[in-house]
């Protein structure tokens, strides 16, 4: 029996696997240029300036961060193209790896806001202002759009789309 047609796991899928596509070969580039820096011996954990704790654990581990996001960023790739194939796990995958985006962007957003430090090096205040302003608004765009993700996909109208057929 054919699957039922859904426009909203079709462009979902393919949205997540374009921008995926994009993310991809930029964190490859980031990384290898991170771990020549630290093996070339121009930068270590030491040579970086954090303004909070949330920063010194970031730069104390950033090749680990890095990797971790382009190993996130290859288990979304994977997971959408399950999502376009009706595979189930692909709902949770899906809704797990956009709960933690959410919650990076939340502590991103609250660092930003409870240290009240120059986010740019930037010498004009209004420019770094500015800054903040927009990345306040992309990401409270984004939280909201992967939180209407998480929903949409976890809806019992999708997940139907999911079920076995019966003979």
């Amino acid at each position: 029996m054919k699957k039922p047609r859904s426009y909203f796991l079709l462009l979902t899928g393919w949205g997540l696997i374009l921008a995926d596509l994009l993310l991809i070969p930029l964190l490859v580039v980031q990384n290898i240029a991170i771990n020549r820096l630290f093996m070339e011996g121009r930068m270590d954990d030491a040579t970086i300036s954090a303004f909070n704790r949330i920063e010194v654990v970031f730069y104390s581990n950033l090749r680990e961060f890095l990797a971790f996001f382009l190993l996130a960023s290859l288990v979304l790739l994977v997971s959408a193209i399950a999502l376009l194939r009706r595979k189930r796990w692909s709902l949770l995958s899906l809704s797990i790896l956009l709960g933690v985006g959410i919650g990076g962007m939340i502590l991103l957003s609250g660092s930003y806001w409870y240290y009240d430090y120059e986010v740019t090096l930037w010498p004009d205040p209004e420019r770094n202002a500015r800054f903040v302003r927009n990345a306040f608004l992309i990401m409270g765009s984004l939280s909201l759009l992967f939180g209407w993700l998480i929903y949409k996909l976890n809806s019992p109208r999708i997940r139907r789309l999911f079920e076995p057929a019966l003979p």
